[in-house]
């Protein structure tokens, strides 16, 4: 969830995420008789709505919970009437249209796809599906199509398993989804400079180091991966992965961020169950600093982008 410059609206939405959010992943799992949840978790927020003057925006990304089966699964979901809740309740894009002429609308359930993107301002948040609908390969070629025609400064993206697990890449169940998130797009996030990744599932707090080509950045210019899902979920067990040396941060606490945008980059903070807020860091718009941009190569781009034209024709660096 992103807030943008309303610290009252944070702290009022943290309480609430944070309480309220293991009730719905706990209960449903993809079953009908449990749709009842969803009502009950919107219910929450319908007074803070009133008390803020607005809806805050939800953006759904596909996890475990929401269709009842891990990630990567034998069995395949059929986009249909009888589909989990997850894909009849929350329509995440409207219709593509060969036309260009015919009106925008919410698409079938069948349409519904679980990689899809919001834009807006200088901004982009893309939702992925860690192995449930989609495979890793065919969003690493929707991905490298998407962010080669976008023109947003800040890049986000979240998806539900993580590539870059805080208990390490040979938990049982993850180690496949490592395998093909290094693989298929990883690379793609360092090309295209993705300021920062969303990751789930395990139920802990990391803020990794910059990371680039699957290590850490020497010049800090790499991709932050946040994570691993524990809003107000039971905390899970494990010993942290120091081996590679990718963390800045892991502790075992629930947690909800809070992201503010600039035109320079992004502030992030992140809040505890009882709103304490117990970590954050600032990252630069890729605009001013590139992926694989370092040292001198760097420097005479930023020199070339402040030289100004005189009114006598002259160049000159400001």
């Amino acid at each position: 969830v992103f807030f943008f410059n309303d610290t009252a609206t944070t702290e009022i939405y943290t309480e609430q995420i944070v309480g309220s959010v293991r009730c719905v992943q706990e209960t449903d799992n993809g079953l009908h008789s449990c749709v009842f949840t969803w009502d009950e978790y919107f219910r929450r927020f319908e007074k803070i709505n009133d008390e803020v003057g607005y809806i805050v925006p939800w953006v759904f990304q596909i996890g475990n919970h929401d269709i009842g089966l891990n990630s990567l699964p034998r069995r395949k979901i059929e986009k249909n009437i009888n589909s989990p809740p997850y894909l009849s309740f929350f329509p995440q894009h409207l219709q593509i249209h060969d036309e260009p002429h015919k009106p925008q609308e919410i698409p079938t359930i069948e349409s519904r796809s679980s990689f899809f993107y919001q834009e807006f301002a200088d901004v982009i948040i893309i939702s992925m599906d860690s192995g449930y609908l989609l495979s890793y390969e065919e969003q690493g070629k929707m991905l490298r199509n998407l962010l080669q025609n976008t023109k947003a400064k800040h890049k986000f993206v979240v998806y539900h398993n993580p590539t870059y697990n805080v208990c390490g890449p040979k938990t049982d169940l993850v180690s496949e989804q490592v395998i093909q998130g290094v693989f298929y797009w990883v690379p793609i996030f360092d090309e295209f400079g993705v300021t920062t990744v969303f990751e789930n599932h395990v139920h802990l707090f990391k803020r990794s180091k910059p990371l680039k080509g699957n290590a850490v950045s020497k010049n800090g210019d790499g991709t932050v991966y946040l994570g691993d899902g524990a809003w107000g979920a039971q905390l899970d067990e494990c010993d942290f992965d120091k081996s590679q040396g990718f963390f800045e941060k892991t502790e075992k606490r629930n947690h909800a961020w809070k992201v503010t945008i600039t035109k320079t980059g992004s502030s992030y903070t992140a809040f505890d169950g009882n709103g304490e807020e117990f970590d954050n860091f600032t990252s630069v718009s890729y605009t001013h600093l590139r992926a694989h941009e370092t040292g001198r190569n760097l420097v005479c781009r930023l020199l070339l982008e402040k030289k100004k034209t005189t009114s006598g024709g002259e160049q000159v660096i400001e």
